[in-house]
């Protein structure tokens, strides 16, 4: 569900059974038992991610991933990977949690957070550090109801008992101690693609707009109202081909009024020549900023 910049969506592959590995001649041969229905990816830091395998994005607004980080060192952090429909904006809300009853609210971090539009249907997906106990609740409870209410955005769902016994899975994996990388398990590398800055590398030329692509960005109802100007920053991936990829806010002011939505809606559709090393167009970090003028 998770793409790379976030801590991505893993890969589903098949398991390997193995046995024999680092088993020294003439001893027994010790057997490394599968984690079934677990996949794992190393990542480029030299972590390994593990997710529960099979799971597909259903219709609900919000969906909720467990999942299970090993660092280098062999510490564990466990994660809450989160998709939220219809959402497309740099100013989040909390994520409220109501664990039998019982609520507890999450920040939604927005530094890796991967904002995109697809058939016509924006969403948001990002990642959630969190810890055991807060698995561990979500696993044993007998209803689990979450919300991400900002603005004129109100988003409900109620997690499936297959959702909760994913996160039993994690608590599971967590208690087990050091666990296989990803080689062992029928894995792969996974790359997180860097944080965008806004800045283009050193010896790269800076994009540069054609014109006649620049989409004017609507004016939110509520600043129009209230004759209100805005500023929003942007730092932006423009592709070798002009178009615009990845983007992340930098600044809004003011917020919560609905200005990052309309400079991403409009920002995605403008087109570039691409930046230039030695003469051959490249992707490039690049900083767009957007003024609302009433």
């Amino acid at each position: 569900m998770f793409d790379p910049m976030i801590l991505r969506r893993l890969v589903v592959v098949p398991l390997l059974v193995l046995s024999g590995i680092g088993a020294p001649l003439g001893a027994e041969a010790p057997v490394l038992d599968p984690i079934e229905g677990i996949v794992a990816t190393d990542l480029e830091d030299k972590s390994t991610a593990y997710e529960c395998a099979g799971v597909t994005r259903s219709d609900a607004p919000i969906a909720l991933s467990p999942m299970l980080i090993q660092t280098e060192s062999g510490t564990h952090r466990p994660y809450i990977g989160l998709y939220l429909r219809e959402v497309n904006d740099g100013e989040m809300g909390p994520l409220v949690l109501s664990i039998d009853g019982e609520e507890t609210r999450l920040a939604i971090p927005t530094d890796f957070m991967k904002m995109e539009i697809s058939g016509g249907r924006p969403s948001v997906t990002t990642t959630i550090d969190t810890k055991r106990d807060l698995m561990k609740a979500i696993a044993a409870a007998r209803v689990v109801d979450v919300a991400y209410k900002a603005r004129d955005i109100d988003l409900k769902a109620t997690l499936t008992p297959a959702d909760r016994e994913r996160f039993q899975r994690i608590v599971d994996l967590q208690g087990r101690g050091s666990l296989p990388p990803a080689v062992l398990m029928g894995g792969e590398k996974a790359e997180r693609p860097p944080l965008l800055t806004g800045k283009p590398e050193q010896g790269v030329s800076a994009p540069v707009l054609i014109r006649n692509t620049r989409v004017v960005p609507h004016y939110p109802a509520g600043a129009l109202a209230g004759r209100r100007d805005g500023r929003v920053v942007l730092a932006i991936l423009v592709l070798k081909d002009g178009t615009v990829g990845r983007m992340r806010p930098l600044s809004v002011a003011p917020a919560g009024i609905g200005f990052t939505k309309s400079a991403l809606d409009a920002v995605r559709r403008w087109r570039y020549k691409p930046a230039l090393r030695d003469g051959q167009p490249v992707d490039s970090d690049f900083t767009v900023v957007v003024d609302f003028r009433g």
